[in-house]
């Protein structure tokens, strides 16, 4: 006796191919300058993806008005008043907010972290938010700014934070604010660190694109 048994939906399978081929792109701000910078981006409609802004100082999360969700981090360490630039600090001010980061990117299959080196949560927050993503199975490219030299004690503990970054994120993309300036010319700070905000935005419009195979494959470091 033969038995009859039903094509498989080819149709369904493909779907299914298709929706986990697609990215699913989450873009997190930490720390003042990421999120500056993630405001900068959504301002200029560049991200690929879900928008969210993280910071352990209460009054400047109150100013990104872009964001898809905001997140205070370490609101029983920090109080609200950021976390006097100290690394360590914004690393446990962000497990305070483990379930709720998460949650955020609980349907995210790529992740973009955005932050300035050389301050206390951003700094701190990356090797933390990677960890997670980590677990998640999630793609991580970490995105960050190096100070200027008029900034010297904020670039050494720039280039230690780096080195936490490289080591706990898939790749790892640097703009040297030193190397910033000399593209940019004769261009006031100001517009200067708006190139390097567009910089950011640019590799995150991408995503969609075939670049993306070229972006997941670079690394760079000046340590």
């Amino acid at each position: 006796m033969q038995v009859h048994r039903e094509a498989p939906d080819l149709t369904v399978d493909l779907r299914k191919i298709v929706k986990a081929a697609k990215p699913s792109i989450a873009v997190i701000g930490l720390g003042g300058a990421g999120c500056n910078i993630i405001n900068w981006i959504a301002q200029k409609g560049m991200a690929g993806g879900r928008i969210i802004a993280a910071n352990t100082d209460i009054n400047h999360l109150a100013t990104i008005r872009k964001a898809d969700k905001l997140i205070l981090l370490g609101k029983k360490l920090c109080k609200g008043y950021g976390c006097g630039g100290s690394p360590e600090m914004g690393a446990e001010a962000t497990k305070e907010n483990l379930p709720e980061i998460k949650a955020a990117l609980h349907d995210a299959n790529l992740l973009f972290l955005v932050a300035g080196m050389g301050g206390g949560t951003g700094s701190g927050a990356i090797p933390v938010v990677a960890g997670v993503a980590r677990e998640l199975g999630i793609l991580t490219i970490a995105c960050v700014t190096i100070p200027f030299k008029l900034e010297m004690a904020r670039r050494e503990k720039a280039r230690e934070a780096i080195k936490a970054i490289v080591e706990s994120c898939d790749s790892t993309i640097v703009i040297d604010n030193i190397k910033l300036s000399e593209v940019a010319g004769d261009l006031p700070l100001n517009d200067a660190l708006s190139v390097a905000n567009a910089l950011l935005g640019t590799l995150s419009g991408i995503l969609p694109r075939p670049l993306l195979s070229q972006v997941l494959s670079t690394s760079t470091s000046p340590i």
